[in-house]
């Protein structure tokens, strides 16, 4: 029963971990869910990697491999004719379904109207698909959506699934990211429901990093951060650009041009009107540069041309006086 329990745990640790590590919109959930269950009923027919060693280890009088204690009691039975494990997978089926069931209620089930990875292929099928789902959500959130929104979100439906389709392959959570961040004239009220459906995270992967990131910023040095600055950086940290991707210019020029008495620039106080001149005369030292950069560079690539023509001249006869 031991080994049992390793190939079973061996499933839900590996369900559990998808819900850890990614973020996961709503129409993703039953998916894995589905999978899950499906690899639980396979373990009922096909044995598992733990309990085919240790049935290939039991001898025929119940000792384990080459070790000397014995199994006491009756042989076990043989895996497909073993109750208890029947009974076992049949219970954790249960509750897996029980504990996802909000899922394949309203108004979650119809979410997965925005899965487009399902969606049909031929375009008359793919232009009637998903009307009443739409349809549903709307009725459900008519309070909270104004009159406009729900007559436009129905019609604005075929022209998200005819740009929508042309990414199948890509990540929901990105193609609805980047149309969120873009948020197009043609289905800006549809993407209200979209917005809805990703703020409703099934999944704990946000959460866990958060936590993460607490520690890497609060730490004993900085345990006096108020929880503005500390909501403040974990945003940054989460939702931030890369590093590569951020220009601090702006956030340094900010700083140095805000405070009522001043900032410290290399050991010395610089009075608040002179920090605009500091920063133009670092644009103007950084174009000099720039520039010396650039005279360089012409002068290496016109170089060869140079001395080629220095040597023409050198050849040229000189006329005679």
């Amino acid at each position: 029963m031991l080994h049992f329990m390793l190939d079973l745990m061996d499933i839900i640790t590996e369900t559990s971990k998808i819900f850890q590590r990614e973020k996961l919109t709503i129409p993703e959930v039953s998916d894995i869910i589905q999978e899950t269950t499906m690899k639980l009923m396979n373990l009922k027919q096909h044995i598992g990697k733990h309990s085919k060693e240790f049935y290939d280890n039991l001898t025929a009088s119940k000792q384990f491999g080459d070790q000397k204690p014995k199994l006491k009691g009756a042989a076990p039975a043989a895996y497909k004719e073993d109750n208890d494990i029947k009974k076992l997978l049949e219970n954790a089926i249960s509750y897996l379904q029980s504990r996802f069931e909000n899922f394949k209620e309203a108004p979650l089930v119809y979410f997965k109207i925005f899965n487009f990875k399902f969606w049909p292929r031929e375009q008359e099928q793919l232009a009637l698909f998903g009307g009443d789902d739409v349809q549903c959500i709307v009725d459900h959130y008519k309070e909270q959506l104004s009159g406009n929104e729900c007559n436009k979100i129905p019609q604005e439906l075929v022209a998200l699934k005819s740009y929508v389709a042309h990414f199948c392959g890509h990540p929901l959570l990105q193609v609805y990211g980047e149309l969120l961040r873009d948020r197009p004239v043609r289905f800006q009220n549809i993407l209200v429901l979209v917005d809805l459906m990703l703020t409703l995270s099934p999944s704990t992967a946000e959460c866990e990093r958060q936590f993460s990131s607490i520690k890497r910023i609060k730490t004993a040095l900085r345990n006096r951060l108020s929880n503005d600055s500390l909501q403040a950086l974990m945003r940054i940290n989460c939702d931030g650009p890369s590093d590569n991707d951020f220009d601090p210019e702006e956030a340094i020029n900010k700083w140095l041009t805000s405070g009522p008495e001043g900032r410290h620039i290399a050991g010395h106080k610089v009075p608040v009107p002179e920090f605009q001149f500091l920063i133009d005369l670092q644009h103007l030292l950084q174009l000099q540069l720039h520039l010396h950069s650039v005279s360089l560079k012409v002068k290496q690539y016109l170089q060869p041309f140079l001395m080629l023509k220095g040597r023409e001249k050198q050849k040229k006869p000189m006329l005679d006086l």
